[in-house]
């Protein structure tokens, strides 16, 4: 009985509830860029030179290694 009442409830509501809408909303948000790099570096740059290997293949001859990541803002926007 008490699941009928509930989804009776929940139908109800879902009726009266009208056309539900979304507005895009932006909140401003500062962010410490130092901090977000120093972490990258602790937990993934941990091979020399800050770098970090993320792929080597079975053989050794591949692999793809990136190092000393750069965070920050970017400036430079495109006009649309």
């Amino acid at each position: 009985m008490k699941k009928y009442v509930t989804a009776v409830a929940c139908c109800l509501g879902l009726m009266f509830s009208g056309s539900g809408s979304a507005k895009q909303l932006s909140v401003p948000v500062q962010i410490d860029y130092n901090l977000i790099k120093k972490a990258l570096v602790t937990q993934l740059y941990t091979g020399a030179g800050n770098s970090a290997e993320l792929w080597r293949d079975r053989s050794g001859c591949g692999y793809l290694k990136v190092a000393n990541p750069d965070i920050g803002v970017k400036t430079d926007k495109f006009a649309c």
